[in-house]
């Protein structure tokens, strides 16, 4: 309990100083650089960077003292990383239906977000397809799938996290560290 405690404190502390685009020095510096050049979230650099400072402590330690703090090490990472993103994480459903132009009208008029139509080709069938793609937030996701399998029961989507998005719609600046 401890360890998960003291990783969701640590986390939420560093988030908020990330978030606040401050720095506690040390650590963070690295963080910061792989996230600018390389696109690595800070919480993941974090936790990469600790589990092999941990691992080349399990040479002086004890076994059950290293776990604990890798347990602490990842829940500090995954706090980290929601704090950044904030609520700021939205959903990109990617819709493969024959009725596409439909489930996008539906899409713009009951959901008020832009689609955009990409062309495929489907590798089995061989046919032409349309797809769909839109970014929704995490509370409309069970109304974008109740459009999309109303519409077309047959219908296909995938659906995967979009930490940052920017545009109209979303957020309008750009926060480079």
């Amino acid at each position: 309990m401890n360890a998960l405690l003291g990783g969701l404190i640590a986390g939420l502390g560093s988030g908020i100083v990330f978030r606040s685009k401050g720095s506690s020095g040390g650590l963070d510096i690295i963080a910061i650089i792989f996230r600018k050049y390389r696109g690595y979230s800070i919480g993941q650099t974090f936790f990469l960077i600790n589990l092999f400072i941990l691992a080349a402590s399990i040479l002086v330690t004890n076994l059950q003292l290293a776990l604990y703090s890798a347990i602490s090490i990842y829940v500090s990472a995954q706090v980290v990383d929601m704090v950044q993103s904030g609520l700021q994480v939205k959903r990109t459903a990617m819709i493969i239906s024959e009725k596409a132009d439909d489930i996008a009208a539906a899409i713009m008029h009951n959901l008020h977000r832009g689609c955009t139509f990409l062309d495929g080709h489907g590798a089995y069938s061989g046919k032409e397809k349309k797809l769909v793609m839109t970014i929704v937030g995490k509370s409309e996701l069970p109304r974008l799938k109740e459009i999309v399998f109303s519409i077309d029961p047959s219908g296909f989507m995938t659906v995967n996290e979009a930490i940052e998005v920017y545009g109209k719609g979303f957020r309008a600046e750009i926060h480079d560290f």
